[in-house]
């Protein structure tokens, strides 16, 4: 049980996060594209990641204007890419998971954003962007000499959807009703 509570309490601290990406590893993408992040948009919506009732992502999309396609084919000019981060979930397991994008430059950064598939416009997670000039593992490192948007900065990812998470719930009416029962038995 300590150990459950442990896990439950420290749950922001421990997630199976998707490591970042190395360069070759990024390269390897379907379509890679460079352009100037035009705008940024960013909306509260349901987990794509976690789909049960409570998983909630913040929904960042970024409206990006093409410049040169490196790899792959696409005839748009102006493409709308959809990023995320972990808004809230229900339970400590199902923050195990993801935790989206990283960094997402601010407005007017001229970037390089690798893609596995073009049908949805999802950069590879977690570092799918990165600077245009980005040539090497040390410059495609999440955080490396990119400024994250401040849209995106405060956006908060440490809360449950019950304020608990859902495991520590029955723990704690357990807890109550045991406490209850001893002072009504003294």
């Amino acid at each position: 049980m300590a150990g459950f509570l442990c896990l439950s309490g420290f749950s922001s601290v421990v997630c199976a996060d998707v490591p970042p990406k190395s360069y070759a590893q990024l390269n390897a993408a379907e379509t890679i594209v460079v352009g100037t992040i035009q705008q940024i948009r960013v909306e509260s919506e349901r987990s794509l990641v976690e789909k049960g009732f409570g998983n909630y992502d913040w929904g960042i999309y970024v409206t990006l204007s093409i410049e040169n396609v490196e790899k792959g084919e696409l005839e748009e000019a102006e493409i709308k890419v959809r990023c995320f981060r972990v808004k809230s979930r229900r339970s400590a397991t199902e923050r195990l998971s993801v935790t989206g994008h990283r960094p997402i430059p601010q407005v007017g950064t001229r970037v390089r954003v690798y893609f596995y598939e073009t049908d949805g416009f999802e950069p590879i997670l977690p570092n799918g962007i990165t600077l245009s000039t980005a040539n090497d593992d040390s410059s495609v490192d999440v955080g490396y000499a990119l400024v994250e948007a401040k849209k995106v900065s405060h956006l908060s990812s440490l809360a449950f959807t019950f304020l608990f998470p859902l495991e520590l719930w029955g723990f704690l009416l357990i807890t109550v009703l045991i406490g209850y029962g001893l002072i009504r038995f003294l």
